[in-house]
């Protein structure tokens, strides 16, 4: 559980667990897609299947919400637990809509 209390303007600034979880997903999935299963990940890096697949989810995020990730610009309430726990949409527009991207800024 995370409490954040933000005020004012926010300068970006990078979230070091989200870009860590995104790292893992890139990578987990990129294993999983050459043939490894999630139980040998799981074994490897000690923690459960589930959560190498859940995490591995997350290479599926649409480009701009990578994007804000990394320039540390996504929203405040935008967390690694909050991304793992959820049930993220395929369609990009949505998931931005449902992370909170404003959609009038470009990529």
């Amino acid at each position: 559980m995370e409490t954040r209390i933000v005020t004012g303007e926010r300068a970006p600034e990078a979230d070091r667990t989200l870009l860590e979880g995104l790292r893992r997903a890139e990578r987990w999935s990129a294993e999983i897609i050459a043939g490894h299963s999630a139980q040998d990940i799981a074994e490897r890096e000690q923690c459960s299947p589930r959560h190498i697949l859940r995490t591995a989810h997350l290479s599926g995020l649409s480009p701009r919400i990578k994007a804000a990730i990394v320039e540390g610009r996504q929203p405040v309430d935008l967390t690694l637990d909050r991304l793992i726990r959820d049930d993220i949409p395929l369609d990009f527009r949505t998931q931005e809509a449902r992370y909170g991207l404003d959609p009038r800024r470009p990529c």
